[in-house]
């Protein structure tokens, strides 16, 4: 017993002692987000802050050190650089970009690219109360073409970014088509089987309950890439067998309700923002001081068996 508490005693102090964890921070293949910016809806020219925020206003993107974000549909220098998608892109013509994200996000990812030989550029993450949680190196193309990069921190989200490279100041790094997931919200239950992936379907959900911000977006991932697939939802939790997984919603008394058929994308995500006005005057009307348990199902024609699956459970007070 005395070796016991010695050994308890030693892990205390030693935990005691020991710095702070950072977050981790790990490179993601492209995804698709909760929230995206393809810059198609702003104002061209050049200013400070991208005019009207970006990813839907719950972000910023400024050149803090001059006037120097440039919205273009075409940017000539040492190469000619072109919208990945769209009409138009962003990048700046003097000193570092920076994103501050509200609420803050656990990923984010996009397009890059430049048009000046650009160097090395990295990217500084910085959690909310501004200590730094990674510096990232960009793989970003000299000759105009685009490549992915993006990240995913576990734990202590992203509330902003800087960008900077080596020439101008930081300056003359463009980008497109960028995705961002804020952190989950909801109480999750139930657990999920493997299915043909190889991996158990997450259901999630990011935004808030506020009915009247309408900013819910439901997204599951691990479903079978290309399958059909559907949200829904009930007043009650349950753990029932169904198809090859779990029911984990009932009725609660009052039925369940499913959403519109989806299919997964080829990274095996399914998303949804929730549109309540198209939920009809019912027992399952989502309202303020309701809550309401929401579940994936999905196709898994390789899985055998009854040919489809389940997600986990996520449990939603809603509020005005």
């Amino acid at each position: 017993m005395a070796l016991q508490r010695a050994i308890l005693v030693a892990a205390l102090l030693s935990a005691a002692t020991a710095p702070p964890l950072l977050a981790q921070i790990t490179s993601v293949d492209p995804f698709s987000g909760a929230r995206s910016e393809g810059f198609e809806t702003q104002p061209v020219g050049v200013t400070d802050c991208v005019v009207g925020g970006v990813f839907q206003g719950t972000g910023v993107l400024c050149t803090p050190q001059s006037v120097g974000v440039n919205l273009t549909t075409q940017w000539d220098f040492l190469c000619s650089a072109s919208p990945r998608s769209g009409s138009q892109f962003c990048g700046s013509l003097d000193g570092p970009l920076e994103f501050v994200f509200d609420p803050p996000v656990l990923r984010f990812g996009g397009y890059f690219t430049t048009n000046a030989n650009a160097g090395t550029v990295t990217a500084r993450l910085f959690e909310a109360g501004g200590n730094e949680l990674s510096v990232e190196a960009l793989d970003v193309p000299a000759d105009c073409s685009w490549r992915w990069n993006g990240w995913a921190s576990a734990g202590r989200p992203i509330a902003r970014i800087v960008l900077r490279s080596d020439v101008f100041g930081g300056a003359f790094v463009q980008l497109d088509d960028l995705e961002l997931d804020p952190p989950s919200i909801g109480t999750r239950y139930c657990s999920a089987g493997i299915n043909s992936t190889g991996d158990s379907a997450r259901i999630d959900a990011t935004g808030s309950t506020s009915i009247a911000s309408g900013d819910l977006v439901l997204l599951c991932e691990a479903v079978p890439p290309g399958n059909t697939a559907l949200f829904f939802y009930g007043a009650g939790q349950a753990s029932a067998p169904f198809g090859n997984g779990t029911r984990c919603v009932s009725s609660g008394g009052v039925g369940l309700r499913r959403f519109p058929n989806l299919r997964a994308d080829p990274s095996g995500r399914v998303l949804m923002q929730v549109d309540y006005g198209t939920i009809p005057q019912s027992p399952t009307l989502i309202q303020a001081g309701s809550s309401w348990s929401f579940q994936t199902l999905f196709r898994d024609p390789a899985a055998g068996g009854a040919r489809f699956d389940l997600s986990d459970a996520l449990t939603l007070s809603f509020v005005p």
